[in-house]
């Protein structure tokens, strides 16, 4: 049951969105009056992103009516479906969606946001390296302050302790960078009904160190009151990874390297492991697949030799979907 809500909430904003606009007198993007050959899956992207960027538009309308420039629509949504078998844990298969909803007749001062960032989970604890069972879907408004710290609020529900809690989140990011490396820092704040609390804080630091590989360290530091992922004290992740440019811009390659830690029940380390993701862009400009071959070692197995492999394939649909690039590998 508590599976269904996001879902529910999201097809009725939509639906209500629509309604509230469907005033003739409003002014809505004419829309293309072409047929998807769902027999045909360019034709399906096509009609499934003109579809995505109509509902977003009128989303934008229930916030204001003024005329944007055409084009400034900028909504994306990444539709994954994702295996993964862990010695372990077994078997794990799953649809997942991102996607962040652009506002810009707020002059992009607010944005939906469902299921979060990309840059929240990438190579820690928080995503299939070594939690299989993690699951942070979420659907939020969010304002973001234009500025050069990029602060930022969100106010919606997200999924803790197998139920949805309404939350709002404060969020600062500091970037700075060079021709050559690039340093960024984050801090979020979120807090729970039931006087939950959570941070969130990551350090990064990356250098180009030759024509085709990067180099990146990245810290985070996690406190959570609501569950039991850092048993009531603090969890410190540390991720060094080596990202690699091949010959063809169709394909790219990381290695990684993960150190766990908590404080509680006593400070020690409870995870490391080694990853290689290869990541290929497939059939078409917007289609990918992805896998990733991991082995680890972990405290809540005794240090036992473990392997797993990922999969995932992943499409990108809306704004400028068919020149989406494989960005988590740019550089």
């Amino acid at each position: 049951m508590a599976r269904a809500v996001l879902n529910v909430m999201l097809i009725s904003f939509c639906l209500i969105s629509c309604l509230v606009v469907a005033d003739d007198e409003v002014p809505v993007a004419p829309e293309k009056d072409e047929k998807i050959d769902w027999y045909d899956a360019e034709s399906v992207h096509d009609g499934v992103s003109d579809r995505v960027l109509g509902v977003a538009d009128r989303i934008d309308l229930f916030f204001a009516e003024d005329i944007v420039a055409e084009g400034a629509q900028e909504t994306r949504i990444k539709l994954r479906l994702d295996t993964e078998y862990d010695q372990q844990l077994g078997f794990d298969v799953g649809v997942k969606v991102r996607a962040r909803i652009s506002l810009p007749r707020t002059e992009n001062r607010l944005a939906l946001v469902v299921n979060g960032d990309d840059d929240e989970s990438q190579g820690t604890r928080n995503d299939d390296f070594a939690n299989q069972d993690e699951d942070d879907r979420s659907l939020a408004l969010r304002f973001t302050k234009p500025s050069r710290s990029r602060l930022s609020f969100d106010a919606g529900i997200k999924r803790r302790e197998g139920d949805y809690k309404g939350f709002v989140r404060m969020r600062h990011k500091w970037e700075i960078g060079g021709e050559t490396w690039a340093q960024n820092y984050s801090n979020r704040i979120y807090y729970f009904d039931k006087y939950k609390f959570e941070y969130d804080g990551s350090a990064s630091f990356g250098r180009v160190v030759s024509p085709r590989f990067y180099f990146r360290s990245f810290t985070r530091l996690q406190y959570r009151q609501i569950d039991d992922l850092c048993h009531g004290g603090l969890c410190t992740d540390q991720i060094f990874t080596v990202y690699q440019k091949l010959h063809s811009p169709e394909h790219a390659i990381a290695y990684d390297m993960g150190l766990y830690f908590d404080t509680k029940p006593e400070a020690k380390m409870v995870g490391r492991g080694i990853r290689i993701r290869y990541r290929h862009r497939v059939f078409y400009d917007w289609l990918y697949a992805e896998v990733a071959p991991a082995f680890s070692q972990r405290d809540e197995f005794d240090w036992e030799n473990q392997w797993s492999i990922f999969f995932r394939l992943e499409g990108v649909f809306g704004y400028d979907s068919d020149k989406a690039e494989i960005e988590m590998y740019r550089f």
